[in-house]
């Protein structure tokens, strides 16, 4: 069999190659947001106004509140305006805020976390394996309104490792409640 070692760069060399194509996608969904943030430049200065982005952006559903959040997480220098790099990071800032919540919604109660495990271990076998974990990854950030394409590869990897403290090659259920329980104690902290 393979060894944890080459199991891991096999799956790395997966992901890097799916990468390359999750990368296009990910210019693609860029290039949409900047057809939405130029669409709302309505002073066609390359930023965007509060105003700018109230008026642009309830079309698609955001209230006022959301996008007055969304716009103090992105004016990064706090001159008022959003240039597209600062709309960026409002975007990101608030999609991390997003799984931040529903991560520490999803973790209140050792029942919860039995039933997340459960959901996770597709195959029943007592174990999460990294396939599994994906999957789990991609639906929670599909269930926050993120998109598991754009985030690294080697950064899932990274957090399933995290996750199998023993390296077994599958997260046992006491490994998910630990890893659980000190990401809550983080974000507690403010290191998440």
């Amino acid at each position: 069999g393979l060894s944890a070692a080459e199991w891991d760069a096999m799956v790395v060399a997966g992901m890097q190659r799916a990468q390359e194509a999750e990368r296009l996608q990910s210019d693609a969904a860029a290039s949409k947001l900047k057809l939405a943030f130029d669409a709302s430049d309505n002073s066609k200065d390359g930023k965007l106004s509060q105003a700018e982005m109230l008026e642009g952006f309830q079309q698609y559903g955001y209230t006022a509140e959301q996008i007055s959040l969304f716009f103090g997480a992105g004016d990064v220098d706090k001159d008022g305006l959003l240039t597209f790099e600062e709309f960026g990071h409002g975007r990101a800032e608030m999609q991390r805020k997003q799984e931040l919540e529903a991560l520490m919604g999803a973790v209140q109660s050792a029942e919860q976390q039995e039933q997340a495990f459960s959901e996770a271990d597709s195959d029943g076998n007592g174990a999460i394996t990294l396939l599994e974990y994906e999957k789990v990854f991609a639906d929670f950030m599909a269930a926050v309104g993120g998109n598991a394409d754009e985030v690294d590869p080697k950064m899932v990897l990274e957090n399933f490792q995290q996750y199998d403290a023993d390296r077994s090659g599958g997260v046992s259920m006491a490994e998910w409640k630990a890893a659980l329980q000190e990401n809550v104690a983080k974000e507690a902290k403010g290191e998440l």
